[in-house]
């Protein structure tokens, strides 16, 4: 009887291990069904046998290096798309503007990818003497794809327009190229324009690429019916037709990609063409330089799009035509304060020569002083604050035809210092009571109709405009 009892326990010892080991095996079962399914971390933790506590550190500790490997390889893949978003934005002009020396025509651009790298892009360049190339166009991919089809459709407009011949023919010559070694079909919509400023002929080539928007000097923004012709890399053997506009002193042109216009907020609505008009045409909007014009989009765009990330890439271009004004002149000097009477004398020679009202030059000249004085004397402070090496300042003051005022540029390569940001003091208080600084930047802004300020390429760009009454002639 001992013997049968002894037996029958054994028995329900091996039911009970087994139960046990199967209860086990299941428990680390799901967990690697969970760590299967990307939760890598879910911790296997089964302790009912000494075997499985080996097993479940081994499982961990394998997954752990895993982690540490997707982690690690996720960190190089980051670096080398932000390699390639710096190098694929420095193959674009970024300094405005770039030809500082140009005082019939200035010009800005941006560009955003959706992702790190993109497929929109933007060129501006000298051709020859007094003949210059804009252009803007769009690849219709995103991602590493459409930004190695951006390079090789930039570099090609680049150097055929470059050659000297017409725009009709580049774009041929272009889509020609493009077709031949396009495995991926892919395609390029593209605006190539040339502007000649001493004929004043905007001329250009709409390659299936978004209608320009025009601002006549007394009109308002509109988008202009013009021809498209088929799209680069789409089909060979096509040919491409030119138009051109007579620009005149004043006139504006913004160009951009769909990205502006096609852009979508979390309530499924369309910024659309319409809005971007609406934007432009803010009677606010009247004495901005292009590049005041472009931050201003971007920012609606912000606003539009709230949290909703845009999809596609966002890329703008404006300029404006002053017309041959022979009025500009340029002054580069250190950062010194015994320079501020230069630069005070080197702006009111010029408005000396300005034929404007008595009373109007007077109050011009004196406004001038105030501002001019003030905001070299920041720039004198702020930019050179920590740094051994003199910073120097170049101020470009020019009389614009349309809207007719004076502009001034102040660029300097100094510290980052934004003087527009600076809160306005409380004027209401008492001066005894109210927190230093402000004050003088309050000024400027009364003295003169627009200032504005970016930072590009290490450099700091402050602008300013102050209107101007021409004298009655008799």
């Amino acid at each position: 009887m001992i013997n049968n009892a002894l037996k029958l326990l054994k028995e329900r010892e091996i039911i009970t291990d087994s139960k046990v080991i199967l209860d086990g095996l299941e428990r680390i079962n799901a967990s690697l069904a969970k760590i299967e399914a990307g939760d890598l971390e879910e911790k296997v933790n089964e302790t009912s046998y000494p075997e499985f506590c080996v097993l479940s550190q081994g499982i961990n500790s394998t997954v752990d290096a895993l982690k540490q490997l997707m982690e690690s390889q996720s960190a190089y893949d980051a670096e080398q798309m932000n390699l390639a978003r710096t190098i694929q934005l420095s193959c674009l002009p970024k300094f405005f503007p770039t030809y500082p020396e140009l005082k019939e025509l200035d010009l800005c651009a941006r560009t955003s990818p959706a992702q790190e790298v993109g497929g929109d892009f933007y060129d501006y360049f000298r051709i020859k003497d007094n003949l210059y190339c804009v252009i803007i166009a769009d690849v219709s991919e995103h991602g590493i794809p459409a930004a190695l089809m951006m390079m090789t459709a930039k570099t090609a407009l680049h150097d055929a327009i470059l050659s000297g011949d017409t725009l009709e023919h580049c774009m041929e010559s272009v889509n020609f190229s493009l077709c031949e070694n396009n495995s991926t079909c892919m395609f390029v919509t593209a605006f190539a324009a040339t502007v000649n400023t001493d004929t004043c002929e905007f001329r250009f080539v709409n390659a299936g690429h978004c209608r320009p928007l025009l601002r006549r000097r007394d009109g308002i923004w509109h988008s202009v019916k013009i021809g498209s012709g088929m799209v680069l890399g789409g089909m060979d053997n096509l040919s491409y037709t030119a138009e051109s506009w007579l620009l005149e002193e004043g006139d504006r042109v913004f160009l951009y990609t769909d990205g502006v216009t096609e852009a979508i907020n979390e309530k499924g609505e369309m910024f659309g063409l319409g809005g971007l008009e609406v934007v432009l045409n803010r009677p606010s909007c009247d004495n901005y330089d292009p590049a005041s014009l472009i931050n201003l989009v971007h920012d609606e765009l912000d606003k539009f799009a709230q949290n909703y990330t845009l999809e596609d890439d966002v890329t703008m271009v404006a300029l404006e035509y002053y017309g041959r004004c022979p009025r500009a002149r340029f002054l580069q000097v250190p950062a010194l304060n015994e320079k501020l009477d230069e630069v005070l004398n080197f702006i009111d020679g010029l408005l000396d020569e300005v034929d404007l009202e008595p009373e109007n030059l007077k109050q011009v000249k004196s406004s001038m002083a105030t501002a001019v004085d003030d905001i070299f004397t920041n720039i004198v402070n702020y930019a050179g604050q920590g740094s051994q090496e003199i910073v120097h300042v170049t101020i470009r003051a020019e009389i614009q035809a349309y809207p007719y005022q004076l502009v001034v540029h102040f660029i300097d390569n100094g510290h980052p210092y934004d003087p527009t940001a600076v809160a306005a003091p409380n004027t209401d208080l008492d001066f005894r009571e109210r927190c230093c600084g402000g004050l003088g930047i309050f000024l400027v802004k009364k003295l003169t109709d627009q200032m504005s300020y970016r930072y590009t390429e290490g450099c700091n760009i402050l602008r300013l405009a102050k209107k101007l009454e021409k004298a009655e002639k008799n």
